[in-house]
């Protein structure tokens, strides 16, 4: 062999390239090697058979090893039987298939977890429904526009499978069943899926673009006035006296801040020291953050007395149903954390459980800087730092897991205010006296955090401030 290419081959072997047979292209050998039939072409994979005296080179249309190989295995078996083997139908993939892909492809992507979630309900429910029509869902082609509105229509009249919704069969009870804006969205769940399907051609078309998309009208939120704002929060600071649990200040400071700075729960929950400026008076919603406490998880006395006569490999040999029924659960000790316990957290001298946690979080949007006002600036300034979390869990140090949305809904109830309200109640309520104040639009989205300003737009209509001011300004003539 000429002693020029024997260089040019080593050289090709060092950086993982090899020539395609007969071809003269060079290929990534990194790419996962497929069944004898198959080779890529781009990022698609081909079929390459000879059958009839005719030589086949066909697109799988998918990257998927797994698809590709049923693609060969179905051309053989037409080849088999003697069919026309210039037409090869696609490979069948299922509803829950195409979800699964999509919900696996949002985790690479960075999907929020709770987006996930909601991504998987979306597919159980459609599911659910396939199987009490008695229709396989092994084959999405199977899945028609009428069949999507046959769903609209089922979940539409279909209670929802929730502790708030009391049973059908007692009188009166308040059954609830899927909302228009609830099935806007899964219906672009569901047409995520299909797209996805449609971009890696194992389907032809989606059929929810085929279908009437849902009218949702947009209701004004509920929000707190100057008079039910104050009563409001006189309820928070005497929460001590009509709750089970000793809460001190520590919700009204949390119902405090969230009514000044407009924040999501989730943001206001773990917001740590470092995320706060007081001399410059900001707040910092951090675009993704580790954060970093230690809580001490108080013990039941039984629970320290057989831990007492417990050695270090003992414990680890229990199971995690064996260490909740050692322990008892309650709203700290929960499965997921007695996975991770080890022997040596438990302090028996003090009777706590102690752990440094270790959180990456992200809020829902982008990253933001929120001003802080005097009065909140003051009470900030007074809280006390035996923590990295402002508002840490009064029980055991760590995020509160106090069932706040509850507690919203007894301070409105004891504050006599006659409307249905809920955490989210106080973001529209600093929102919506924002917008009567005059302040624009565009600037109460940087402050919510808005990534889209028709998410904004529903406090549009409460600037009646404006709207008084406006009329005068066409009087010249």
């Amino acid at each position: 062999m000429d002693q020029g290419l024997i260089v040019f081959e080593e050289f090709l072997l060092q950086y993982g390239i090899k020539k395609s047979p007969g071809s003269g292209r060079r290929i990534n050998t990194d790419r996962p090697v497929l069944p004898k039939g198959l080779y890529w072409k781009g990022r698609v994979i081909w079929l390459s058979r000879v059958a009839d005296g005719k030589h086949y080179n066909i697109s799988t249309g998918t990257s998927d090893i797994e698809l590709a190989a049923q693609f060969l295995a179905n051309f053989d078996l037409k080849a088999f039987k003697g069919e026309q083997l210039g037409v090869i139908t696609k490979p069948k993939v299922s509803f829950e298939q195409m979800a699964n892909r999509y919900i696996e492809q949002g985790k690479l992507n960075g999907l929020r977890i709770r987006s996930l979630i909601r991504y998987q309900e979306v597919a159980n429910n459609f599911m659910k429904f396939l199987d009490l029509r008695g229709i396989n869902s092994d084959d999405a082609k199977n899945i028609s526009p009428t069949l999507i509105d046959d769903y609209k229509v089922w979940r539409s009249s279909t209670p929802l499978n929730r502790k708030l919704n009391a049973s059908p069969e007692r009188p009166g009870a308040d059954v609830r069943c899927a909302s228009s804006r609830t099935l806007q969205l899964e219906m672009r769940g569901i047409s995520a899926f299909f797209k996805l399907a449609v971009r890696l051609r194992l389907l032809d078309e989606n059929p929810v673009e085929r279908t009437r998309s849902i009218r949702v009208t947009t209701k004004l939120p509920v929000y707190l006035d100057e008079t039910e704002l104050k009563a409001f929060l006189k309820a928070a600071t005497e929460i001590d006296s009509f709750s089970q649990q000793k809460f001190g200040t520590l919700i009204y400071q949390v119902l405090f801040t969230y009514l000044k700075t407009g924040m999501r729960l989730q943001e206001l929950r773990h917001l740590e020291w470092s995320d706060i400026e007081l001399k410059r008076g900001e707040i910092h919603i951090r675009q993704e953050k580790v954060m970093t406490f230690v809580q001490n998880i108080p013990l039941p006395a039984a629970a320290i007395k057989a831990l007492q006569s417990m050695t270090p490999q003992s414990f680890e040999k229990l199971s995690v149903k064996e260490r909740l029924s050692l322990l008892g659960r309650t709203r700290i000790l929960t499965p997921k954390l007695l996975r991770t316990v080890k022997f040596d957290d438990f302090k028996l001298e003090s009777g706590t459980l102690t752990q440094t946690c270790r959180v990456q979080w992200k809020p829902k949007s982008s990253g933001r800087v929120i001003p802080i006002s005097q009065s909140l600036n003051t009470m900030l300034t007074q809280l006390p730092r035996a923590s990295n979390l402002v508002f840490p869990d009064p029980v055991c140090g760590g995020l509160w897991r106090f069932e706040i949305n509850r507690i919203v809904k007894v301070c409105g109830q004891r504050a006599n205010i006659n409307k249905s309200i809920h955490t989210h109640t106080l973001r529209h309520t600093f929102a919506t006296h924002l917008r009567r104040q005059g302040v624009a639009i565009e600037t109460i989205q940087k402050l919510l955090g808005h990534e889209n300003i028709q998410h904004t737009m529903i406090y549009a209509h409460f600037s009646q401030q404006e709207a008084q001011t406006a009329i005068p300004k066409i009087e010249f003539f």
